[in-house]
């Protein structure tokens, strides 16, 4: 039992036979192929998530608020909340100027 498919264009002509498959074996191979792309969104999700997480977890800067402003209502701003004023205490910042054109490169040299 075989699917003819033809495919014709100004200078060839094609025919293929391809094999029909039965409708268990289709919602088999669909099955299959819906897993897959669920496993590599799910992956893909996660790994966002971990790398969100990771990015949360660096050092950051110790403050005092001195003075919280309110948001002037109604506010087009899609946060809601308070504008704080903050005093940060001293810390250190590294900076580096690598010569280098591409992006890859330069950050492995410095």
């Amino acid at each position: 039992n075989y699917t003819s498919l033809s495919v014709e264009h100004q200078t060839y002509k094609m025919r293929l036979n391809i094999p029909a498959l039965p409708p268990f074996q289709l919602q088999s191979a669909l099955q299959l192929i819906l897993t897959v792309a669920v496993s590599i969104l799910t992956l893909r999700f996660g790994a966002g998530i971990f790398v969100w997480r990771a990015a949360n977890n660096l050092e950051q800067p110790n403050y005092t608020v001195l003075k919280r402003l309110p948001l002037s209502p109604p506010s087009s701003s899609y946060r809601r909340g308070n504008i704080e004023l903050r005093k940060y205490d001293p810390y250190l910042i590294a900076e580096t100027t690598v010569n280098e054109s591409s992006m890859r490169t330069a950050g492995g040299v410095g």
